[in-house]
């Protein structure tokens, strides 16, 4: 679940061009992106306000739209300085080629690879018309390929537009940045909340007594994570369960989590929330399952990004979706097979002796579906209430099985 982190290094990487291009292949290239991307929103009218039904899917906040007449959902990204979508999504939406930046990027497995990029000739969301946002290809070799499976809008089009996530409503509210009325009236009753020009923001977390520096992406999909030197001195104070899981090259890391953690946000309180560090990761960041908690606006004006938050009032822990469930194991989806990806050390599923890539052939004698999508946020609730669980399993072309 936490391995979106990863493309979030892959494209801080793949868009250092827009700081050291000018000194590589001159101030043209970078004119030609900067003019284009500014341009997403001119087609929005002024003043306007969209209401849209609320939808999530593995943690993601997403939203229907349609690119070039077809229909699809985008996962809203604020991390993503531009939108991602995997080579052959861009390809039956018949996009058109735009270019390849000059200054190629790092992949995560540090090689120089070229930015394609594509935009549609029409795109919508709900009756509302942006001009040709560009979407950076990802063919299906890219590591980050199975963590698109649904196509990203980036910061470039989110910026055009003011955004208003109310999850006391279940809906997402759309309006135009340039109506000052409308966005006081939106956001009547809300904390503003200080954001820098990256969405670098102060959270105090509680055990700490102190506040330290994040960053608000609501593309990394869980609530929070802190970085080494943090989780260093919380680790002192309480208890983190600790798990092992796997990426899709088969590589490992150590992720560790802890509940019930009390945090404060610009004045606003909000109790019981999940702690999380991942050992090869160095990242203070608040997700969007945290953002699940509270009502929120994002504003734009110009440069500026602006943060509006509420606790909701009808948000409540024992109906989220829990990181992981007490069975101690997770899933990962990877053409059209299902594969363990994490393991609680020591915990239930590791015990009865579930390994890491096992090969996941049913659960329950297929009561639980492991081929529709939203895997992790499906188990997590067919686990909730259940006692122990049947689990049929592949390894090294051997079938065994496991009542947890």
């Amino acid at each position: 679940m936490n391995n979106i982190i990863f493309y979030k290094v892959v494209i801080v990487l793949s868009f250092v061009f827009i700081i050291i291009a000018s000194s590589s292949c001159g101030l043209g290239a970078i004119g030609k992106y900067a003019t284009y991307t500014s341009s997403i929103g001119d087609s929005l009218p002024d003043t306007f306000r969209v209401e849209v039904p609320m939808a999530f899917s593995e943690g993601w906040f997403t939203i229907d739209g349609k690119m070039n007449g077809q229909e699809m959902p985008f996962i809203i990204d604020t991390g993503a300085d531009i939108g991602l979508a995997q080579m052959r999504t861009l390809a039956k939406a018949k996009a058109t080629y735009w270019g390849i930046y000059p200054v190629k990027s790092l992949n995560a497995y540090g090689q120089k690879v070229e930015t394609i990029l594509y935009y549609p000739e029409h795109f919508e969301i709900h009756g509302l018309f942006f001009t040709k946002p560009l979407f950076k290809a990802i063919p299906s070799d890219n590591y980050i390929y199975d963590f698109v499976s649904k196509p990203i809008l980036g910061d470039d089009l989110i910026k055009s537009l003011c955004w208003k996530f109310s999850m006391d409503d279940q809906k997402i509210i759309l309006f135009g940045k340039q109506d000052k009325n409308l966005l006081e009236h939106e956001t009547k009753g809300y904390t503003k909340v200080e954001v820098g020009w990256s969405m670098k923001t102060e959270l105090t977390i509680r055990p700490l007594g102190k506040s330290r520096e994040f960053r608000f992406d609501l593309g990394f999909n869980s609530e929070i994570r802190v970085d080494r030197e943090t989780f260093a001195e919380l680790s002192k104070q309480i208890m983190f369960k600790k798990y092992r899981y796997t990426f899709n090259d088969s590589t490992t890391d150590t992720l560790f989590l802890s509940d019930y953690v009390n945090v404060e946000w610009g004045g606003v309180e909000v109790k019981d929330c999940r702690i999380a560090h991942a050992a090869k990761v160095d990242h203070n960041l608040i997700g969007s399952r945290f953002m699940q908690r509270l009502n929120f606006v994002l504003a734009f004006e110009s440069l500026k990004k602006r943060l509006y938050i509420q606790p909701s009032a009808t948000f409540k822990l024992s109906e989220s979706t829990a990181y992981f469930s007490d069975f101690g194991f997770d899933l990962k989806q990877k053409e059209e097979e299902a594969h363990v990806a994490l393991l609680e050390v020591g915990g239930l599923a590791e015990a009865a002796g579930l390994q890491l890539q096992d090969k996941v052939l049913s659960i329950d004698n297929g009561a639980f579906d492991l081929h529709a999508e939203d895997c992790h946020d499906r188990l997590s609730v067919y686990l909730r209430d259940k006692q122990s669980i049947n689990i049929r399993i592949e390894r090294g072309g051997q079938v065994m099985e496991f009542n947890i």
